[in-house]
C-alpha cells in the first residue's frame, strides 16, 4: 500500500488521470482508508479547476492573486495534525512538478 508522502506525490497525476493500472488501484485503495489523503487530492482538484478557469479567463494576473491568498489561508498557523496531508495546519506537501 501507498503511504501519505507517496500519494501526495501522485495527487497531481492522478487527478490529470495519469495514473493506470495497479499505480491507480493502490492510490484509490489508499483514498479509500485515508480520509486526510482524500481532502488533500479534493483540494488537488479543486485548486487545479480554479487555475484552469482563470487562465481561461486570460487573467493570470488574479491567478497569482488568488493563488497566494488560497495557500496563505490553508497552510495559515493552526493545530498540528501529525503531517497528514489536507488536515488544517498541516505543512504543505514537497510537490516536485507542480
Amino acid at each position: 500500500m501507498l503511504t501519505c508522502q507517496e500519494v501526495s506525490e501522485r495527487a497531481s497525476a492522478h487527478v490529470d488521470g495519469e495514473l493506470r493500472g495497479m499505480a491507480w488501484v493502490q492510490f484509490r485503495l489508499h483514498l479509500m482508508m485515508c480520509d486526510g489523503c482524500g481532502n488533500f487530492v479534493s483540494q488537488v482538484r479543486r485548486t487545479k479547476a480554479l487555475i484552469r478557469s482563470v487562465l481561461d479567463a486570460g487573467r493570470p494576473a488574479v491567478a497569482d492573486q488568488v493563488l497566494l491568498r488560497a495557500y496563505s489561508v490553508r497552510y495559515a498557523p493552526g493545530p498540528a495534525s501529525a503531517g497528514r496531508p489536507g488536515a488544517p495546519g498541516a505543512a504543505p506537501p514537497n510537490h516536485k512538478g507542480i
